[in-house]
């Protein structure tokens, strides 16, 4: 896999970007269904007009769910076989609405090799930012990413 992206290949200091994704009705209206959360900010337009966002607000843990899969793929490449381990001090700084486009910038935290060789440790500090260049959500995650000379994870 050329665009794979191994724990030797990732730096301390180093920053990633994902692609952006717009996100849409159908996506609100599946997480909606899923999650359970039928609450009006999410699902009545004419509710959500008399708040202080003017519109349906799209769930925060929508966004936390989309930057989860952002981090894997980025526009560098794919990291391999990354492990979502631990989520900390995650912060949602501003609503995400039903068009918005956003993109996760990843920056690396700091890296540690585990006990195992195939695997180390990645700490990574995640913003997602919207169209408009805001953060709208950010916080610390560890995750586990397979090593080169770990052998083949498949």
């Amino acid at each position: 896999m050329e665009d794979a992206i191994f724990f030797e290949d990732i730096e301390e200091g180093s920053v990633f970007y994902s692609r952006g994704r717009t996100v849409t009705e159908a996506d609100n209206v599946i997480f909606t269904g899923l999650s359970g959360n039928y609450h009006s900010i999410h699902t009545d337009e004419e509710f959500a007009k008399k708040t202080q966002f003017g519109q349906r607000v799209v769930h925060g843990v929508l966004g936390l769910s989309i930057a989860t899969g952002m981090q894997n793929q980025t526009a560098q490449g794919t990291w391999k076989n990354a492990i979502f381990m631990e989520l900390v001090n995650w912060k949602f700084l501003k609503p995400i609405f039903i068009g918005d486009t956003i993109k996760l910038e990843t920056r690396i935290a700091s890296k540690r090799q585990t006990s195992k060789p195939q695997w180390g440790i990645v700490q990574t500090e995640r913003t997602l930012i919207n169209q408009r260049d805001e953060r709208v959500q950010t916080g610390f995650s560890n995750v586990m990413v397979w090593t080169r000379n770990g052998g083949d994870p498949s």
